[in-house]
Order: C-alpha cells, then structure tokens, then sequence
C-alpha cells in the first residue's frame, strides 16, 4: 500500500537543502498535518497545512505546495513549490515519524524531553508523546477509544476469548472488529491499526492466542540482568569492524529485520543471533519502549534463552551474578508468559 497522507497525524520531515550549511545540509523537523489538499490535476499536486515544530523562526503553521515525485510504502518524495521563488530548488521526504527517527534527528529535543519524561502512555506511542511534548490536543470529536455499536476494541477482544461464543456469534464479532479496523485506518490512527492487527488475530479461530490488552513486563530486574548476561556491545563492536560503521545496533537491527520481524518465529541455528536480537530488543525497550508485537517477540527470546547459557566469550561476570539469584523467578516468569502468549509465535502474521 502506497504511504498516504491522514490530517492531525504526526509525521518526519526532512527537507533538502535545510537553513544551514553552505551546500546540502538537511532540515529535520517532527511536522503535525492539520489538512491536505489534493488538486486533481494528474500532475501529483498538493498542498499541506502543516505545523513544522523545528522551524528556524519558530514554531509555526504554514501552507507548502508540494509535487510529488516518488511514493514509497513509508515515505514520499515531493519538490517544494515556490510562486514567489520558482527558481527555489528545494525537496522534503515525508515519512511515518518513530522514536528512532526522532532519537537520530532531533537528538537535543530527545535528550531534553524523553518519552519517559511524560509518562508510560507516551513512551509506548510516538504519536502521544509529541502531542505531550508540544501541547496538542486530540481533535474536537475524536473519542479516545474508537466504539463500533458501543464496543471498543478491547471488549470486542475479551469477548472472543470467552468460551460460550457459538460459531455466528464470533463472526459477528469479527465484523464489528474489521469495522473498528477501517474506522481507525480512516482516522489516520496508525497506532490503533496495528495494534488492533492482534484483535483480528484472536479471530482466526486459534483462541490460545493472548488478547490485545497484555503487554509484557520488560523492565523487571529478571529480564534486564538475564538479556545482559550477554556482551551485546562487544559483539556489536566486532559487527562494525566486518562492515562499514553505521551508528551503534544498526547491525544488530538488520538481524532483527531479516530473522523476526515476522511471525511465525523460530531460533536461528546461531546462537549469537538469537542473543543479539534480545540484547539490542532490550536496550530499544530502555531508550523508548516497544510497540506490542515487538514487546511479545522479546517475551518470546526470553522464554528460549533464560536458562540457556551465554555463547563462550560473551559473557558479562557482573551480570551473571546478579542473574544467578534470580534463576528461579526467571523460570516462574517463563512459565507464565509461555502460557500466556500461546501459539502466537508459531502463526504466521
């Protein structure tokens, strides 16, 4: 699917050349879409309402009309248009915004002001965290949760988990989840999209799967010191010197990417991949939470690896000691979260 664009939605901008700089120094700003305008022209016409939030005169709202050039899945490439500058030769890349984008680009705003400085529901949503950050309120009329025949999504979860549902019941349900689906998408939620992927997953008829609204504890002692048993640092040191320097974890999140960034999961025949995975899964967690899926996925790693021991040369005495303690509840919480996230790691997505 083609990126689109949805009003009072937060997103990245980059534009190319910025203000600074004597040649291509980019702009990277956290932009807020008030409106889009489409000019049905066929020559790919727009012009954007936005609030750039790191204009160089201060944070603003102004109208940009944008030709666009190329449309990614994530992304889209479009020339600026100046009436009262043509010469101007000026691009923007506008692209889903993520605490990683905002972590690379705008590193004195993310130092300064961290998801965690408002709180758990901001650390777990981008989109909630910039609203905090800049003071922008939900849009008049936009109910928190989204409500299909007075069901939120959550009761429409909890509701296929129980057992006394016949056969046409739970595919009433399944409509009224697909509704709150598409209500979402049309709102511009991205977030309620994919969180509510899950909910449709519950419906597939394999019930063992674990409803929406259970997220796991990653910041419990138990995982902290059995993920950092491992020298993740060491290994990702040694990944730099294989191949260009890209920034620390980038190697390690190209693992992720081409081994479980979907389901079904299964441990790869290397174990250094596996505990790599974790280990740069748990320090996201550190510097700004994980979506859903991805908070399962180390759930998951942790149920595999917690009584596994650390491949020879990367361990972490400190931490291994601390771990030693911990055994036992590390194996109570394996348990539990086995049990809870069922077969979910085995379908496919």
């Amino acid at each position: 699917m083609s990126f689109t664009l949805h009003p009072r939605s937060w997103y990245g901008w980059q534009m190319i050349p910025g203000y600074v700089g004597e040649r291509c120094v980019p702009f990277f700003s956290p932009c807020h879409l008030r409106s889009v305008t489409a000019h049905k022209s066929g020559r790919g016409l727009l012009t954007l309402e936005v609030w750039l939030t790191g204009y160089a005169e201060g944070v603003q709202t102004m109208e940009v009309p944008l030709r666009v050039i190329h449309r990614g899945g994530d992304y889209l490439i479009a020339q600026i248009l100046s009436p009262n500058a043509p010469d101007t030769d000026r691009c923007v890349v506008i692209s889903h915004v993520e605490f990683e984008w905002i972590r690379q680009f705008c590193p004195a705003l993310w130092q300064s002001r961290p998801p965690a400085h408002f709180g758990s529901a901001a650390m777990g949503s981008v989109s909630l965290y910039l609203n905090a950050l800049f003071d922008v309120e939900a849009p008049a009329g936009t109910p928190a949760a989204f409500q299909i025949q007075g069901r939120t999504a959550q009761q429409i979860a909890k509701e296929l988990q129980l057992p006394h549902h016949g056969p046409e019941e739970r595919k009433m349900l399944l409509r009224l989840a697909k509704m709150v689906v598409k209500t979402a998408a049309k709102r511009g939620n991205t977030e309620a999209v994919e969180e509510l992927d899950d909910l449709l997953d519950v419906t597939s008829g394999r019930m063992g799967i674990p409803p929406m609204t259970w997220k796991p504890d990653l910041c419990c002692d138990v995982v902290v010191f059995s993920v950092l048993r491992f020298d993740g640092c060491a290994w990702d040191a040694e990944l730099e010197r294989e191949h260009p320097p890209d920034g620390f974890g980038k190697h390690l999140a190209q693992l992720y990417e081409a081994h479980f960034s979907r389901r079904p999961w299964k441990l790869h025949e290397d174990p250094m991949v596996n505990w790599g995975v974790l280990y740069w899964l748990q320090r996201s967690q550190k510097w700004s939470g994980l979506p859903r899926r991805t908070a399962r996925l180390l759930a998951w790693l942790f149920t595999q690896l917690h009584d596994q021991p650390v491949p020879c040369g990367y361990g972490k005495t400190e931490y291994a000691e601390k771990y030693r303690r911990l055994i036992p509840a590390a194996a109570e919480l394996a348990h539990k979260w086995t049990t809870l996230l069922g077969d979910y790691p085995s379908t496919p997505d």
